[in-house]
């Protein structure tokens, strides 16, 4: 594995180790952390970019390769994965064009991304004294504050990843996100049942690249057509 394929993979090993650690600790007694699932969501978040940043800079220095320069030559049979990291680009931009094509590492970043962000949003949406906020009800549909707040990412996500015609990341995207929701519920909804939340997320999935594939198909030919001067 060459190290631009390292660097798309690395940060995504990073949220998810960090997010596993963080999703097992809880309601345990070997991970305490004072101010409960509101700070264990902001350090974990915090911890798992520091992580993938200090992996990445390693694979950089054992490379002899410049993290802040993606333009060295690289082989033009190697995998569609690194296609994206031959051109020198600013780190925040390098960051964006990597997960803007791969579906697993994208689907492995949100996933990962996903459930820590799920448990600082329990914190911040229960109330103080610890009890679970009633589920809201719109006709049949239950669903807790954390899931409605996690549908609102699910649709920013997806919504930028349309408009910039990214399909294979908004099918990485939309499981990661999904899979995290239900692992950040098992944890922390009283109500929560797995067959209703997997029909639910499900068809929440199935929905958003219903709608959100074919749009992200015509954006994406329409860049290439621009991208080639023609009308």
């Amino acid at each position: 594995m060459g190290a631009r394929s390292l660097r798309l993979w690395l940060p995504a090993v990073a949220f998810v180790l960090v997010a596993t650690i963080a999703r097992v600790g809880q309601g345990t007694t070997w991970l305490v952390v004072r101010g409960g699932a509101t700070t264990t969501g902001i350090f974990g978040i915090a911890f798992a970019l520091a992580l993938a940043v200090l992996l990445v800079s390693a694979v950089d220095e054992t490379r002899r390769d410049s993290f802040w320069d993606l333009g060295r030559s690289f082989p033009e049979s190697a995998h569609r994965l690194t296609d994206i990291s031959r051109r020198p680009l600013s780190f925040r931009r390098a960051l964006v064009e990597m997960y803007s094509w791969p579906l697993l590492p994208i689907a492995l970043l949100s996933a990962g991304f996903g459930v820590l962000l799920s448990i600082l949003l329990h914190g911040l949406l229960t109330p103080s004294n610890g009890v679970d906020v009633s589920p809201v009800l719109a006709g049949n549909v239950y669903a807790s504050p954390t899931e409605i707040a996690m549908g609102v990412w699910l649709a920013i996500g997806c919504a930028w990843l349309v408009w910039r015609g990214r399909r294979a990341a908004l099918i990485g995207f939309v499981v990661g996100t999904g899979t995290a929701t239900i692992l950040g519920e098992s944890a922390f909804d009283v109500y929560f049942y797995l067959d209703v939340t997997l029909q639910g997320w499900g068809i929440t999935a199935g929905v958003a690249l219903l709608l959100g594939l074919p749009v992200a198909t015509w954006r994406r030919r329409r860049q290439l057509r621009e991208s080639r001067g023609v009308d």
